[in-house]
């Protein structure tokens, strides 16, 4: 279980932020190239963030989620049933602990993602299928040719 600070809030996560990243611009069918693009940042240095070797600070995070068009907060979320946050008030140095529960436009909301990541993987099957096809005739013909 990872454990990820933002904005003062310390978020209990089954998913790392980087896999959460690769897995919805995967769903969103866009390259590292197209994500480093709208970044404006080096395809390497994109590429980084989702291996997790570069932490991403609230600046980047933002302008990510917003590729993705959708919140900060949801991006955090994303493939996550239950939450648990645990938020301490610089003011008053007081802790207050909040555990989130799935309403039921929560778990609608999740079942439709995990649906689309299901869709992408089936697509994904279907092109390596056709791929592996393709390089088996290429494979015949070079025996063919060879003989």
């Amino acid at each position: 279980m990872l454990t990820t600070e933002f904005l003062g809030i310390t978020m209990v996560n089954d998913m790392k932020v980087s896999e959460k990243i690769r897995t919805i611009r995967e769903i969103n069918h866009l390259t590292q190239e197209d994500m480093a693009n709208q970044l404006h940042m080096s395809t390497n240095g994109y590429a980084n963030i989702e291996r997790g070797e570069t932490k991403v600070n609230t600046d980047k995070l933002e302008k990510i989620a917003e590729v993705f068009d959708m919140t900060v907060g949801e991006l955090m979320s994303f493939g996550e049933k239950n939450s648990a946050f645990y938020f301490v008030e610089n003011i008053s140095h007081r802790g207050v602990n909040i555990i989130g529960s799935a309403s039921n436009s929560d778990l609608v909301h999740e079942i439709s993602k995990q649906q689309l990541i299901i869709e992408h993987q089936l697509e994904t099957i279907e092109f390596q299928k056709r791929e592996i096809d393709r390089l088996q005739e290429l494979v015949d013909l070079l025996k063919a040719n060879k003989s």
